[in-house]
C-alpha cells in the first residue's frame, strides 16, 4: 500500500514488477549508478555466500513517480534466510523528498529508527 502510494502506481502496475520501475522517467545523469552497484554487489554476495548475518545496508537513489515527479528514495536492504532455507534479500523504501541538500544526518537516522523494528528480521 506504501509503495503504490509512493510510486504514484496501482497494484496492477507493479505485481510482478521489480522496483527498477522507479527509475523510470529519471534523466540518466541522476541515476547513481554506484548506488544500483552496490546494491547488485550485497544481493549477490547474501546469496552466494549463503550470508543471513551479512549488516543491512542504506543507499540513496533519485527515483519517479508515475506522473514524472522525481524523489529521492532511501533504500535499506537487509538479508534473511527464507522458509525453504534460501537467503532473501529485503528492502525498505522511504520518500525523501525532492531535494538531496535538504536530507540531513537526523533524517536519516529517523528513517531507520521507523523501521529499525522491520530491520531486525534481516
Amino acid at each position: 500500500k506504501e509503495f503504490l502510494a509512493m510510486s504514484g502506481r496501482e497494484f496492477r502496475e507493479v505485481i510482478g514488477k521489480n522496483c527498477r520501475i522507479l527509475i523510470e522517467g529519471v534523466p540518466a545523469e541522476e541515476i547513481s549508478r554506484s548506488a544500483r552497484k552496490d546494491a547488485r554487489n550485497y544481493c549477490t554476495t547474501a546469496r552466494l555466500r549463503n550470508l543471513s548475518s551479512i549488516p543491512y545496508m542504506m543507499l540513496l537513489q533519485r527515483n519517479a513517480r508515475k506522473n514524472g515527479d522525481l524523489f529521492y528514495n532511501y533504500i535499506m536492504l537487509g538479508a534473511l534466510r527464507g522458509p525453504n532455507g534460501r537467503i532473501l534479500v529485503a528492502g525498505l523504501q522511504i520518500d525523501m523528498g525532492d531535494k538531496v541538500e535538504s536530507i540531513t544526518v537526523s533524517d536519516q537516522a529517523a528513517a531507520v529508527e521507523t523501521h529499525q523494528k522491520n530491520m531486525r528480521i534481516c
